[in-house]
């Protein structure tokens, strides 16, 4: 026994190698290190006249713990240090032990919530009825989410919100789709940065959860962007809007998205000549054509008789291509021509701008899906966190 009376050596402690005295074969059960030996020899023990032994030594213990990412970066672990006897059974040896959480020092990435200790008693197939002693200790440390909220999970946020302007891009710019794919990229760098902070496993974090919806969100934002310029230039083909599309797209949505689109019927400068009338100048160069020219005047003033019957004076006028007639038949030519034109230019204008219009109202409600299903993300994630850590 080492125990000694103190008043008669005058001796309070002894400071002597650990070799010299007989100690324990204490191991970590959990070691992750390439050596598995034990961490109480070549040590300084002090020894008290009670016989009691302290054996005080910094070291530093590489073991395994089960992480679990699934909160991330708002997560809390649990780490538990097994130490027991290897070879002592619990009739040779018992262990029991307490923890202290005081002298730990925040890193600035954890910070210690508490340390738990527990004495365990197991017994092994190899020694059936035999007790062996352990000690557990269960390290509880909650992870400082500050640094990945704005390094990761906040430029996801901004560029989802980035992501939100692509509706609002007019399609003849010919820049939602190149904007799109920029914001997309974007994503998967840090998409990348996250895959690399995180240690592999088979549980999908919180913030990889929401990365990834903002993934599918932007993709679906470039797959509506698609359809929108698809619409938006349909027009040019001279296809007619159908009339479902006209009466879902741009009656029921257009009034869902609050919309200033009103049908009305297109009006054109020469609607008269579809109904039979003409207008006012066309009559006036028909009437002239078909009016008689009984004489001429000539340089002198004197009336000149130029036919004798009035089928004689027309087919004299017909014949003559500098006759009033004649140049009438050919302007009223020229104004039919220019009124089609202006008619087909028309329907053609009006067809564009139904197309137009009806790519306008999809990408309005495109806008308010991509809004509605971005907030939705963010609330169904934020009510998993526990903002106590943060």
């Amino acid at each position: 026994m080492l125990m000694w009376n103190e008043t008669e050596y005058n001796v309070s402690t002894l400071k002597i190698p650990s070799d010299m005295i007989w100690l324990p074969e204490i191991v970590l059960y959990n070691n992750a290190d390439d050596k598995y030996q034990s961490f109480t020899s070549d040590r300084i023990v002090v020894i008290y006249p009670t016989g009691e032994v302290m054996w005080a030594s910094p070291v530093i213990f590489l073991s395994n713990c089960q992480v679990d990412v699934t909160y991330f970066p708002f997560d809390t672990q649990h780490c538990e240090l097994k130490f027991g006897p290897w070879q002592y059974d619990g009739t040779e040896l018992r262990l029991n032990g307490t923890g202290d959480a005081s002298v730990f020092k925040s890193d600035g990435e954890w910070d210690m919530e508490g340390v738990d200790s527990s004495s365990n008693v197991e017994y092994y197939p190899d020694h059936p009825g035999v007790p062996y002693y352990d000690v557990t200790y269960v390290i509880n440390i909650r992870r400082r989410p500050v640094y990945y909220i704005f390094n990761l999970i906040l430029p996801c946020v901004i560029l989802a919100a980035l992501s939100a302007l692509t509706f609002l891009l007019p399609p003849e710019s010919g820049e939602k789709i190149s904007y799109g794919i920029s914001v997309l990229l974007a994503l998967t760098v840090f998409l990348l940065l996250m895959a690399e902070t995180l240690p592999p496993s088979s549980v999908i974090p919180l913030v990889g959860q929401y990365h990834a919806a903002t993934v599918v969100l932007v993709t679906l934002s470039l797959i509506t962007s698609v359809l929108v310029i698809n619409v938006h230039h349909r027009g040019g083909s001279g296809d007619p809007l159908p009339d479902w599309i006209r009466k879902l797209v741009l009656q029921r949505l257009n009034k869902l998205v609050c919309g200033k689109y009103k049908e009305t019927p297109p009006r054109s400068r020469i609607v008269s000549l579809k109904t039979g009338s003409k207008p006012s100048c066309l009559k006036y160069i028909e009437c002239h054509q078909m009016m008689e020219i009984p004489h001429r005047i000539n340089s002198n003033g004197v009336q000149n008789n130029l036919g004798s019957s009035r089928k004689d004076r027309r087919q004299t006028a017909d014949n003559d291509p500098f006759s009033e007639s004649s140049i009438m038949k050919r302007m009223l030519s020229e104004v039919k021509k220019i009124a089609d034109h202006l008619d087909h230019a028309k329907k053609e204008d009006c067809l564009k701008q139904d197309w137009i219009t009806t790519a306008v109202v999809l990408d309005r409600f495109f806008l308010f899906l991509y809004i509605l299903a971005s907030f939705t993300t963010i609330i169904v994630i934020a009510f998993r966190v526990d903002w106590t850590a943060v």
